[in-house]
């Protein structure tokens, strides 16, 4: 920990506008585990529960662990608000599966479904970011589907119509609060800007950009 509380406390002398620190979390350091929370203005999470971790078939029980996580943090850090910079799942566009697999439209639906309900969950969750928003050429290898029309976890494709997630995701970025908007006071981070001699107030909003790549 004082490793990780040195280099925070650097950061913060580097900065004359006194900005929230951030990070990026993985869950290798799982609520409960991660140590240098307790120094972050803004606790950024990357996850992955339905694909890295209880993929596929076992999508109900990577719900209850994402939710159990994020139980964990609410009791670590219950102040703090939480953004998603990372989370997504594989899709080769057009592939359609019926049950649903990985890999298919139909599972990116669902497991996108998934994550947005517990983010909903928790009202600490002030932001998410879906890798990845835009097609993407992939390197030749085993861990790709695909090289040539490659939509590795994106919303938006180069073929002039949209995955079935595109239009409910424009859905949500339309029915979520204004820019501007902070859910709660208690999301809030005041900090002092000492250069203007009064407290500032930064404000998260909900980040949810979906856009149609039309360079074809």
């Amino acid at each position: 920990m004082p490793y990780f509380k040195e280099i925070f406390d650097y950061a913060r002398t580097l900065d004359p506008q006194h900005r929230p620190l951030t990070y990026t979390n993985l869950l290798m350091a799982a609520g409960g585990k991660d140590k240098c929370h307790q120094f972050a203005d803004v606790i950024c999470l990357n996850r992955y529960y339905g694909w890295y971790v209880q993929d596929g078939y076992q999508l109900i029980g990577a719900k209850k662990a994402f939710i159990n996580e994020m139980n964990q943090w609410m009791n670590t850090e219950p102040n703090k608000p939480f953004l998603f910079t990372e989370y997504g799942a594989d899709t080769d566009a057009g592939v359609h599966k019926l049950p649903s697999v990985q890999w298919s439209e139909e599972y990116q639906c669902e497991y996108l479904t998934m994550q947005h309900e517990v983010f909903d969950m928790f009202e600490a969750v002030v932001g998410e970011q879906v890798w990845n928003l835009c097609d993407f050429q992939t390197g030749e290898g085993i861990m790709r589907a695909s090289t040539a029309t490659r939509r590795t976890s994106s919303l938006a494709t180069v073929s002039p119509k949209p995955p079935p997630m595109y239009s409910r995701s424009v859905g949500r970025l339309s029915s979520g609060p204004p820019l501007e908007y902070s859910r709660s006071n208690t999301h809030r981070i005041t900090h002092n800007a000492t250069y203007k001699k009064e407290p500032r107030e930064t404000n998260f909003t909900r980040f949810f950009l979906v856009t149609l790549n039309d360079s074809h």
